[in-house]
Order: C-alpha cells, then sequence, then structure tokens
C-alpha cells in the first residue's frame, strides 16, 4: 500500500466549503515527499479511494523525470507499472460530488 501526497484540492459539506492550495514546484516534487515503492517491471497498481470518484473523472499522468509526463493509462482504477527500471511518479486527479483533488506518490521499478 502506498499513501499518496495529497495535493490542492475544494471540497463542500453540509457545514463549510473550502479550496487548499498546496504550493509544490511540480507534480514530481509532489510525489517525492514519500520515499517511492518498490515494485517489480509490469505490475498492475490499483488506485483505491474510501470514497469512490464520479465515474469518468478519475484521471492520472506518469512522470518519468521533473519535465517529462505522458497521460497514464488507466482502466478501472489500475495502472501498469512501467518495465523500464527507474523512479517514477503518478499524478492522480480525481472529482467527487463534494468537490475535487490531486494526489501524487512515486515508485521505484526494479
Amino acid at each position: 500500500m502506498v499513501a499518496p501526497t495529497p495535493g490542492s484540492y475544494c471540497w463542500e459539506s453540509a457545514l463549510k466549503a473550502e479550496c487548499v492550495d498546496m504550493a509544490y514546484a511540480s507534480p514530481w516534487e509532489q510525489g517525492l515527499k514519500k520515499a517511492p515503492a518498490t515494485v517489480k517491471a509490469g505490475v498492475d497498481i490499483f488506485v483505491d479511494f474510501n470514497k469512490q470518484p464520479l465515474p469518468g473523472s478519475l484521471r492520472a499522468e506518469l512522470w518519468s523525470s521533473e519535465t517529462d509526463s505522458k497521460p497514464a493509462l488507466l482502466q478501472n482504477g489500475i495502472f501498469t507499472a512501467p518495465k523500464v527500471p527507474g523512479i517514477y511518479i503518478y499524478h492522480i486527479f480525481a472529482d467527487w460530488e463534494q468537490g475535487s483533488g490531486n494526489y501524487a506518490f512515486s515508485i521505484e521499478v526494479k
């Protein structure tokens, strides 16, 4: 299990509404706030939230360096880890009825 680093979010409940802007230089920096989880090349990584995001709202980017990113293929909340060894950041975005947010985590493929 990998605990992601939360990014900026907006959330509304019955008692209050708030938007929080987390200041990171980049998703790469956000993802490296915690040590990378070591994974095998090509393993499936499942994204799970306590409360499921709205259908179709879960999306992600895969960062292979501080300046190189591309959309990550995500099907039914599952990524496939890269096959090339190295450190990677997944930057995840999701929407719920109460708001939206983003998260990042790092993996080291061995």
